[in-house]
Order: C-alpha cells, then sequence, then structure tokens
C-alpha cells in the first residue's frame, strides 16, 4: 500500500473528476490518499496566477473540457449555480473530518453534490445533509467548522502544498513528484509500478538553462486608462451579461436556488425604489418564492446599457401570465448591480413599470 497526497479545491471542477476516480483508483494500485483540502486561490495568489474561470476564453473552455471529460466517466454534469464560487466552508467540513475513516466519501459527496447535483455548497444545509449521509455526525457543524483548529489545519495543509510546489487543483505527489491533473492519473499508475524509476535527467537539465526571453507582464492598475478600460470593461461586460441570462433563466424556471446562489449572503436587493431591501439570501429567496408563485410561462429579456469597475445597468422587460386570473401581464425596467471579487451581486436595485391586462 502506498500514500499518496492528494490536493483538492471544490471550486475546481477537475478536483471533482479526480476525487470521483479516486476510489477505484486507489484499489485498482493500491494507493492509500492522504486527502488535503487546500486553499486554491492562494496557490493562484503565491504563483502570480489567474484562475481558468478568471479569463474568459479560458472559462468558456473549461467548461466545455470538463463536460467532455464526465461524458468519458459516465458522469452527468449540472455545475454550480455560479463559479467561481466561496467553497471555503465546504473545505473545512473536508478539514474537520479528513481523518475519519469516511474521509473519502465526504470530500467525494460534496464534489458530486455540487458539480453532478448542482447544490450550493455554500448553504449549510447542503454540507450537513452530504456528511449525513455518509453517516457522520452533522452536529453543529457550521460551530465545529468555525474552530480555530480547523481553520489553521486548513491554512497549513495549503502552506505545505506551496512548499513542495504545488500550484493547481487536483495534485497528487508521490514521493515529492506532482501529477497534477486528473488526467495524470494514468501517469501515477506508471510511477507506482515502478517506484525504482529515477528522476528525468533531461528535465533537469532543461530546468537549468537560462531564460533568452522573460516576457513583461502588465500589471492592469499601471496601463494607461484608454487602453485598460478597453480591455476591463469588455470582460465585465461579457460577465455581467453571463450573470444577467442566469438571472432570467433562474427566473424562467421559477428555480429559487439558482436565484439565491447569484447574491452574496449579505447582499441587499431593493425590489422597489423606495420600500426597505431584502437583505440577505433568506429574504431574496422569500420574495422571490413570493412572486413567482403568482406567475406562469414566464419569459425574461434584457440589455445592458453600461458596465464600469463600480456598476453595470441594464434594462430588462418580463413577460409573464399571472396564475390567478390567466392575464398577461408584461414589466419593463431598469437595474442596477454591483459585485464582489467572488462575481456575485452584493447590492441590486430596480426601478420598473407593470402593465396588465384588463
Amino acid at each position: 500500500m502506498r500514500d499518496v497526497i492528494l490536493y483538492f479545491d471544490f471550486v475546481s471542477p477537475y478536483s471533482w473528476l479526480g476525487l470521483e476516480c479516486a476510489r477505484g483508483f486507489a484499489e485498482e494500485h493500491g494507493v492509500r490518499w492522504d486527502l488535503r483540502p487546500i486553499v486554491y486561490a492562494k496557490l493562484l495568489e503565491a504563483n502570480g496566477l489567474l484562475g481558468p474561470a478568471e479569463t474568459d476564453a479560458k472559462r468558456r473552455y473549461t467548461f466545455f473540457d470538463v463536460v467532455r471529460c464526465a461524458r468519458r466517466l459516465g458522469l452527468r454534469v449540472q455545475g454550480p449555480p455560479a463559479h467561481p464560487f466561496r467553497s471555503l466552508d465546504a473545505l473545512r467540513v473536508a478539514t474537520l473530518f479528513r481523518t475519519e475513516a469516511q474521509a473519502l466519501d465526504v470530500v467525494v459527496g460534496l464534489a458530486h453534490a455540487c458539480w453532478a447535483d448542482g447544490r450550493e455548497l455554500g448553504d449549510p444545509g447542503v454540507l450537513a445533509e452530504v456528511v449525513e449521509s455518509v453517516g457522520l455526525d452533522p452536529a453543529r457543524l457550521q460551530a465545529r467548522t468555525q474552530d480555530a483548529a480547523v481553520k489553521n489545519e486548513l491554512r497549513r495543509l495549503t502552506d505545505g502544498a506551496l512548499e513542495l510546489g504545488v500550484f493547481g487543483v487536483p495534485s497528487f505527489v508521490l514521493d515529492g513528484e506532482i501529477f497534477w491533473g486528473h488526467d495524470r492519473l494514468d501517469y501515477l499508475a506508471e510511477r507506482l509500478a515502478d517506484p525504482s524509476r529515477p528522476s528525468d535527467a533531461v528535465a533537469d537539465r532543461l530546468l537549468a538553462r537560462p531564460r533568452a526571453v522573460v516576457r513583461r507582464r502588465t500589471d492592469p492598475s499601471s496601463s494607461p486608462p484608454a487602453f485598460r478600460d478597453q480591455e476591463s470593461v469588455q470582460q465585465l461586460r461579457r460577465r455581467f451579461e453571463a450573470w444577467l441570462d442566469a438571472y432570467g433563466r433562474a427566473w424562467e424556471r421559477r428555480d429559487e436556488d439558482g436565484f439565491v446562489a447569484l447574491f452574496s449572503r449579505e447582499a441587499d436587493y431593493h425590489w422597489t425604489p423606495f420600500g426597505p431591501p431584502k437583505r440577505g439570501r433568506e429574504g431574496i429567496r422569500a420574495a422571490f418564492r413570493e412572486a413567482v408563485a403568482t406567475q406562469r410561462d414566464i419569459q425574461f429579456s434584457r440589455e445592458v446599457l453600461a458596465v464600469d469597475e463600480q456598476l453595470a445597468v441594464a434594462h430588462w422587460t418580463c413577460r409573464f401570465v399571472r396564475r390567478a386570473t390567466d392575464r398577461p401581464v408584461m414589466i419593463d425596467g431598469i437595474l442596477t448591480a454591483s459585485f464582489g471579487a467572488d462575481g456575485l451581486c452584493n447590492r441590486f436595485r430596480e426601478w420598473w413599470h407593470r402593465e396588465e391586462a384588463d
């Protein structure tokens, strides 16, 4: 039985694929997994990298590739309600139970709930449900994962990954050798089959050679304003368009989980210009549930009007049929939204007019 470290973060769909393969791989190759949840964002920051979901071209490719890979593995893909998302609470749950006999069940269950079932890992109820489903005690789960010892252990595991040179997830580490990506399991299997094989001297020679060209990295904050604005506004606009499309789909499908997941936990949603806002996800959920209960045949459309780093503005319309009267209704409005670094809306305000047939 060989010990292999498995570094992962649930925010990565490739971590999900790797975890789904982990049990069968261990049984076939005589591996005992040392499961180590880590904060992927800290790896990116330390190495000066952007995550695949943080550039539009890579984000588009990543999701197509994940579907392709999952199909080959016979897995369905629903995907989380929003991405990137805050995986910290789920990582702390994984840290809390990492030495239990059911540790692999927990982490596979959490990853599966997110990527296969489309559940939100920021929801304490989802975390507790997965923990209980594998035979562990979910009592006071939130309080237990907030314990300083759990937080410190997750930091220690993340720091340890950086010390080993890990820069991405999933990463499998055997005797100090890193295999990055779920699609490197075959290479790990070869290494396990021939443990005496020396490291590749050719790679060592290549690493020893000097860099003939060093590409200058442009700090966006130091770029000329015109250039910086042209590039960043285009990206911000595409992200806002994608967010609005997800907002519209959730409304059309009356999907309250998908709708609420678009907002931060402490978001303010101003449903009307003069009334108090709906505060937090539960306030937004209650208002959404009450509204869509009266609607059917919902059709949402939008047009982005303006975007900058502080605020996004859109014109929107929604048509539906009032359930109680079977009368068609049209709402026409303007909305503004601001977002946090996690891509979730933290402040939403709308002004609208309604036309309802007699």
